[in-house]
């Protein structure tokens, strides 16, 4: 394929809110970046203007703590962020609010929780909406601000031996063209 028409997609999960530090699964609830994230997400700014200077549009979920986050880089690029709720983390039903720790109790590690979002659903919808996202830039480089389990599943799709932990502000670099492919995972 054409280089120029590959398009380069750094999908970034938010910084850190107060429910990442207690342990809580916050699911679709809308919690904000807490002071650490927020200081994460200037970081992550400054970070994304001198090691990809030619971002090019910005995408996020429509959660605050993915938002909030994509908004500090896109001052710095003077650029606008489309919000898409397709973005969103996992859905967890019953589990959202809850510590891991109380889910596991209820459910077990990796059991069926009622009202969930399956693995399978969470990942045909935000494909289907990266797929979507990158057809209409060929070429250029976008942000994608979104959630650790979201990130994660999409990835694991394609490049199966990605670690099993996408930290608050990692940026896990894919190409598009035909396909997805990996590139790599860089920590802030």
């Amino acid at each position: 394929m054409i280089a120029e028409l590959i398009t380069t997609l750094l999908l970034i999960r938010h910084g850190q809110t107060d429910w990442n530090s207690q342990g809580r699964v916050q699911g679709h609830i809308n919690i904000p970046l807490n002071e650490q994230g927020l200081a994460q997400a200037k970081d992550l700014a400054k970070k994304m203007e001198l090691k990809h200077p030619d971002l090019a549009v910005i995408y996020s979920s429509d959660l605050d703590r993915a938002y909030e986050t994509a908004m500090e880089t896109a001052k710095k690029f003077d650029l606008s962020v489309e919000k898409r709720p397709l973005l969103r983390e996992c859905h967890y039903g019953l589990a959202d609010g809850l510590t891991y720790q109380e889910k596991d109790s209820r459910w077990g590690h990796g059991g069926l929780i009622p009202g969930a979002e399956t693995a399978d659903e969470l990942l045909q919808r935000v494909q289907a909406d990266l797929i979507e996202i990158a057809s209409k830039h060929p070429g250029k480089k976008i942000a994608v601000f979104s959630h650790g389990r979201t990130i994660q599943t999409f990835v694991n799709s394609v490049f199966p031996e990605c670690p099993r932990a996408i930290f608050n502000c990692t940026i896990v670099e894919m190409r598009y063209g035909p396909d997805f492919q990996f590139v790599g995972l860089e920590n802030l």
